[in-house]
């Protein structure tokens, strides 16, 4: 177990935040109300606050037992130890794996490439679909390369989540906490959660896209046969 993983985790924790969080207020119904995005606006409630918190709870409890199982001797390590792993000999294999490191690189690039697109569309910028009052189509920026680049930083983000919250080296896959049949079916329940939400937000760029379309017209089309791909180059 090595300590130098502690600024790894709190800048992932830091940079998750920043990518989850949205950079502008609610926008008022006069200017959602002629969108129709159902699973977007219910998972917009209580997605990202909830995501958040579940990646807190992972980058605090893996700090915690790094700094416990770094001073075995210390009142608080024994007290602690016992509620942070299962199996606290498999904290042995808290470390940094390359597959940590990846999904690190992941989090780092999402959060860089959110602030970007938080930057260039400024107000018009909103977690909720929403034509917002003097609204204009921004081309400038990440989205001259692809049309939803603020979804593909989120789609990054949450791969980059289940690589250094339970991927190998992880705290919550050594601590032993996803063996037997509950652990096993509670990674498998939060795989599926993190699934889930990136496929809602591929889904929702193409409702996104026929707002746009419908609102701009030729300006979309436009921009559209210059940029074909809606989150990733070569791919989708």
């Amino acid at each position: 177990m090595s300590l130098l993983k502690l600024p790894f985790l709190f800048v992932n924790g830091l940079s998750v935040q920043l990518t989850l969080t949205s950079p502008n207020p609610t926008p008022p119904s006069s200017e959602t109300s002629k969108v129709k995005d159902k699973w977007g606006t219910s998972w917009i409630t209580w997605g990202p606050t909830m995501t958040k918190t579940l990646y807190w709870v992972a980058v605090l409890g893996e700090a915690a037992a790094i700094v416990a199982h770094a001073n075995p001797t210390h009142p608080y390590a024994q007290e602690v130890l016992p509620f942070l792993a299962r199996h606290p000999v498999g904290l042995h294999h808290v470390e940094i794996t390359t597959p940590f490191l990846v999904g690190s690189a992941l989090i780092t690039f999402s959060s860089l490439l959110r602030y970007v697109c938080y930057r260039t569309l400024g107000r018009f910028f909103t977690f909720e679909l929403a034509l917002r009052d003097k609204h204009k189509l921004v081309t400038s920026g990440p989205y001259g390369w692809v049309r939803h680049p603020s979804y593909t930083g989120a789609v990054f983000c949450l791969a980059g989540f289940w690589l250094t919250a339970v991927g190998p080296g992880s705290w919550l896959r050594a601590s032993g906490w996803f063996t037997g049949t509950a652990g096993v079916a509670a990674l498998g329940g939060f795989t599926a959660f993190l699934t889930w939400i990136s496929s809602v937000l591929i889904w929702r760029t193409s409702a996104e896209d026929k707002l746009l379309q419908k609102e701009f017209g030729q300006e979309w089309d436009e921009w559209a046969s210059r940029v074909r791909w809606r989150i990733l180059p070569g791919v989708y």
